[in-house]
């Protein structure tokens, strides 16, 4: 997992993160308190599989990329 924050970018308080692939923030970004940035479901959707206790489809996993200011 890759987490990369840009120069002069502010996360404002109790933001979350959850990444299973990549999440990128730009330059100049100003993120606001309590934001998810989410590249994964965290489980599958599909019922039978969650409950195999499963990973996420790999279609499900998706990178985040928030671009420069």
């Amino acid at each position: 997992p890759e987490l990369r924050f840009g120069r002069r970018t502010y996360i404002g308080h109790a933001c979350q993160f959850t990444v299973v692939d990549s999440v990128t923030i730009g330059d100049d970004v100003y993120v606001a308190s309590q934001v998810m940035f989410l590249d994964s479901p965290g489980h599958p959707l599909d019922p039978t599989r969650r409950l195999a206790k499963l990973p996420p489809d790999p279609e499900q996993i998706r990178a985040v990329r928030v671009g420069n200011n």
